[in-house]
């Protein structure tokens, strides 16, 4: 934040409370080890003391999928839109999912929307779960991509807000909805 000049930085308590969150949020995550990447790995099955294996169900998994992103989220939360970007200085929308599947999820996405629209099977709109892909039309050649969270919410890169989440029934989502893919 050094950077931002010194009237558009929130106030310095603002900053703190912040960072005492960020921090407080990674020692109940990981247990204040010195790893500081969260990776969600899933697993299929769990087994019992008697070596059964029995599968968890899908609900199981998409919660601790929607938890593991919103963790993920308060990363990157509030980080400035800037197009081609992929760091916490900027990033854009398919930056930032190339960014959250690679570290949360350890899959590699392409770069560009147009890209990345290619990789998932497509889904119905009823149908999301935490970590669908959804895509939208914003402009005639312009798309946006975004990371289903939960109860209609999703994590994007907006140009206006930055990193942040919005919600489907949100009228401007509503009219450029495109499709939505899992991976």
């Amino acid at each position: 934040m050094n950077d931002i000049p010194v009237k558009m930085r929130p106030p310095r308590a603002l900053r703190l409370s912040f960072l005492l969150m960020v921090m407080l949020s990674f020692c109940c995550v990981s247990g204040c080890s010195t790893k500081s990447t969260v990776m969600y790995t899933p697993n299929d099955a769990c087994n019992s003391r008697d070596g059964i294996s029995q599968s968890r169900t899908d609900q199981d998994e998409n919660e601790e999928i929607a938890e593991a992103l919103k963790e993920y989220f308060t990363r990157w939360q509030g980080t400035r839109y800037r197009y081609g970007g992929l760091s916490h200085d900027g990033v854009d929308c398919s930056g930032l999912t190339l960014i959250t599947y690679k570290e949360l999820f350890g899959k590699n996405l392409p770069r560009t929307v147009r890209e990345q629209v290619k990789k998932g099977k497509i889904i119905a709109k009823d149908s999301l779960q935490a970590g669908d892909l959804i895509f939208f039309k914003t402009g005639i050649f312009q798309k946006h991509v975004g990371i289903y969270l939960e109860d209609d919410l999703f994590i994007h890169a907006s140009g206006s807000k930055g990193v942040t989440i919005s919600s489907l029934n949100n009228e401007y989502w509503q009219k450029r909805y495109w499709q939505a893919q899992r991976l």
